[in-house]
């Protein structure tokens, strides 16, 4: 499991992709215009379960590039 977050244009960009059987590979791609939003994905998605540190990481870029925002 990896993330890429960055800020884009449209907002806050976050890329997940997760190396599955056989090779391939599943990505997703979510853009956040606001803070709110962001958080609440951030709460509901599962992977936070599976993968504290990393969510904790990506929730912790997320929240930054939002204060930056003002």
């Amino acid at each position: 499991m990896s993330f890429k977050v960055e800020g884009t244009p449209a907002g806050l960009g976050i890329e997940r992709a997760q190396r599955r059987p056989l090779g391939t590979q599943f990505m997703q791609v979510f853009v956040f215009d606001d803070a709110a939003s962001f958080e609440r994905w951030c709460d509901t998605d599962p992977i936070r379960f599976q993968y504290p540190l990393l969510h904790g990481q990506v929730r912790r870029q997320g929240d930054d590039y939002f204060a930056a925002k003002g």
